[in-house]
């Protein structure tokens, strides 16, 4: 893996050590999502479940939102569309 990232330098290409992983490993948590390689499944990272259910609960006790309160609450659901199977049917 070190080889690869020392290749890509090498090609010009920009590595990010921070955002990268060198040890090979089976649960990473990556956007949001924790993905397990062992048990074949993906679940959303429980900050990003609290933080999804924040902002739902919080978008209608303000009587009335502005446009963009209303995009960063339908950004975060639409984010979450990879694990939530019916979540295209909520927004």
């Amino acid at each position: 893996m070190l080889d690869t990232a020392v290749l890509l330098d090498k090609l010009a290409l920009v590595v990010h050590p921070e955002k990268s992983t060198f040890i090979p490993t089976q649960v990473l948590i990556i956007l949001g999502f924790v993905i397990n390689l062992v048990a074949m499944s993906i679940q959303m990272a429980w900050e990003k479940a609290t933080s999804l259910q924040t902002v739902c609960s919080e978008l209608p006790e303000n009587s009335s939102p502005c446009i963009r309160e209303v995009a960063s609450v339908i950004k975060k659901i639409v984010s979450s569309f990879p694990r939530v199977m019916h979540g295209a049917l909520h927004y």
